[in-house]
């Protein structure tokens, strides 16, 4: 199941987020963390994620493409999603990807899994 982004640059979009944690970390790596953001206009940012989670939050680092990273920053919304919001890591380092994704996300809580759906 995917759920929905609102970008300030890309629009609306779909997403989702996979968290594999031991304790207060987020794992990264091959078959671990991931996630994948796809908007409506085609752009697209997929990887391995990683990064810190607490009793009130998680924030992760994902690869976006090249050098360029993006940061996803969120949290329970109620007991059924997970939201906030995620940017790439600045216009120089992104720049030779043309990524310049900044926005929200509302993604539905989902622990049986998801699928990869290839960007176009």
């Amino acid at each position: 199941m995917d759920g929905s982004l609102e970008d300030n640059n890309y629009g609306p979009g779909v997403g989702w987020i996979w968290i594999v944690q031991k304790n207060g970390t987020i794992k990264g790596g091959a078959e671990r963390s991931y996630y994948e953001f796809l908007w409506d206009d085609g752009a697209f940012a997929y990887g391995p994620a990683s990064g810190t989670v607490t009793s009130t939050g998680f924030k992760i680092t994902g690869k976006a493409g090249g050098n360029c990273k993006i940061i996803i920053t969120g949290a329970l919304g109620g007991s059924d999603n997970i939201a906030g919001h995620y940017a790439t890591n600045g216009a120089s380092t992104c720049k030779k990807e043309n990524l310049y994704a900044a926005g929200t996300f509302n993604l539905p809580y989902d622990p049986s899994g998801c699928i990869f759906v290839e960007p176009p």
